[in-house]
């Protein structure tokens, strides 16, 4: 058996147990404040009677007690990390390893990185054949985007159904949900999310976890970037890619703004009403030596909601807000910027003000007046900025002409369908036949179906054996599932029950959209899967679901 850990902190833990690989994923959170820095300090103790693997950033040492069969391992980081995320997986694990990356790193820059997978027995040759190979590619793009890489390896872990999340990036080590695998790869840009986490969450950390923007609108902003220069894309296919992703986040952005609760539709807590960017990093300064309630960006509001999360608002109202700046400066400009932001930062903890500041340095021709706005516009104040793109794609995109196409086309064939049920027609209309190649044209054309107030159920059925919906990647199956649910097609009720049991960081909305049908076999259907999965569950999100069964959420 295999134990990974990563840093120290005294912690609280949270098992999940999966019984056919004899996995354990460990959530642990951190008793300490999160606006604090390590410097080098000396590593948690492990008690077991299995052996423990650690990064080799991590000195350690052993000390074998004979009689209660135990070991003990003391971890050390050299490294400054915030003091954020612990997370320990242990299990019986299978490794894989790829080429190296060709690509300095911060501790030994003459050495290539080493990228490894590791997966229980069942997932280890199909994680290997989709995401071992782009490792280094990603790596090696992200470090000519970002600087160094800070670690001296990348280390990948699939973990179990019941990991709560898709990805979550510590020092070294990558935890990835199986969700991202799909059997072709579509969800590969996940992979570069998490990796530039390296960076953005670990290298320069955010004082305060209220503004995640920092880490995650970050990562989600580059994480594109990342992929398009390691897979070589062309110009055009690099906007065409970029554009449809932005279509698909704004409706996730519209949606998350519509249902989430005002406190957490804001980039940061309004703590102190700043007039500008700068002045509340000064009102920072000058309230260093004033009482703990006095200083802004202490405590992290909202953090023990567990509603919170689920929130991607920090996610994709961060990722617009840089593409915005980025568009008032240029693209290249902006990736010199963040590059230069990575270098000037790197091994601190900074507020969005840090930010800001540096931008308005970087670019003095922008006015102040302009950052500003954009201060108060899209960090402090709830809902969609004014300044919000009302367009993305360009009329030469072919990947959302395609889509729209092909939407007409389906709301004909449902027309069809709708009048041949009532004229009691047996003859039936051919279905069309795809045109759409990529997964996120797929995903589009799903959001618009669902748009539609009704769909015939010979709609639904054509539509799942054109595009073979059951089986396509997780982002996919999820609207897919939206769809059966949405319009009670109960024939597919078996996939949403599937979703639910093996794609348990995702299943959240769908619960939700179960228990508010108000159809007795879809109610039922939450009940099945929470006898079946809830001892092995995510704690927060079983929790979540028991209470919107009962109606506390």
């Amino acid at each position: 058996m295999q134990c990974y850990a990563n840093s120290f902190a005294r912690i609280e833990s949270d098992w999940s147990l999966r019984d056919d690989d004899k996995s354990l994923i460990g959530n642990f959170s951190c008793t300490k404040q999160s606006n604090l820095l390590w410097h080098g300090l000396k590593g948690f103790t492990l008690y077991s009677n299995w052996s423990g693997v650690g990064s080799e950033d991590f000195k350690y040492s052993s000390q074998h007690v004979i009689f209660s069969l135990s070991v003990t391992y003391h971890y050390e980081m050299d490294c400054p990390l915030p003091c954020s995320t612990l997370a320990v997986a242990v299990g019986w694990w299978q490794c894989r390893q790829s080429r190296n990356a060709e690509t300095k790193n911060g501790s030994s820059p003459d050495l290539p990185v080493t990228c490894r997978l590791f997966a229980p027995p069942s997932l280890i040759d199909a994680a290997a054949n989709e995401l071992l190979g782009y490792a280094p590619k990603f790596l090696e793009a992200s470090c000519e985007l970002l600087g160094p890489y800070p670690f001296r390896r990348l280390d990948m872990l699939v973990l179990p159904k019941c990991f709560a999340c898709m990805g979550l990036k510590s020092p070294n080590l990558v935890f990835l949900s199986q969700s991202l695998l799909s059997g072709d790869a579509s969800m590969r840009v996940r992979l570069a999310h998490e990796i530039s986490h390296a960076w953005f969450g670990l290298l320069v950390g955010a004082k305060d976890w209220s503004e995640e923007w920092l880490s995650e609108g970050f990562a989600t902003f580059i994480e594109e970037k990342i992929q398009s220069k390691a897979e070589r894309w062309s110009k055009d296919k690099d906007r065409f890619f970029r554009e449809i992703r932005q279509i698909l986040r704004h409706r996730c952005l519209l949606s998350e703004i519509r249902e989430c609760d005002d406190n957490l539709k804001c980039l940061r807590p309004k703590s102190v009403k700043p007039a500008s960017a700068l002045s509340t990093a000064e009102a920072v300064k000058r309230n260093s030596g004033q009482a703990e309630t006095m200083k802004p960006h202490t405590v992290v509001q909202f953090g023990q909601i567990c509603s919170r999360k689920w929130s991607q608002i920090h996610y994709l109202k961060g990722y617009f807000l840089l593409h915005r700046l980025a568009s008032m400066v240029g693209l290249d400009e902006f990736d010199e910027f963040l590059f230069n932001f990575v270098q000037h930062f790197k091994g601190q903890l900074v507020a969005s003000e840090d930010f800001f500041e540096f931008f308005m340095e970087s670019f003095s021709n922008v006015p102040r007046e302009t950052t500003d706005n954009f201060f108060r516009e899209w960090l402090e104040r709830a809902g969609m900025p004014k300044s919000f793109p009302k367009k993305f794609e360009s009329p030469d995109n072919e990947l959302v002409s395609q889509v729209e196409n092909e939407f007409q086309t389906w709301k004909k064939q449902d027309s069809v369908n709708k009048r041949n049920k009532t004229l009691k027609v047996r003859k039936r209309k051919k279905p069309p036949n795809s045109t759409l190649d990529v997964a996120e044209q797929v995903v589009l054309l799903l959001e618009k179906l669902l748009e539609r107030e009704t769909i015939s159920h010979s709609t639904l059925r054509q539509l799942e054996k054109c595009y073979n919906l059951s089986n396509g990647n997780a982002e996919i199956r999820h609207r897919w599932c939206e769809l059966v649910v949405k319009h009670n097609y109960t024939p597919a009720l078996q996939e949403v029950h599937r979703f639910l049991v093996e794609d348990q960081g995702m299943g959240i909305y769908l619960f939700g959209e179960l228990i508010i049908s108000q159809q007795p076999k879809q109610r039922a259907l939450v009940d099945e899967v929470l006898r079946e999965i809830g001892p092995e569950m995510d704690r927060c999100t079983y929790r979540t679901v028991k209470d919107m069964l009962e109606g506390n959420d």
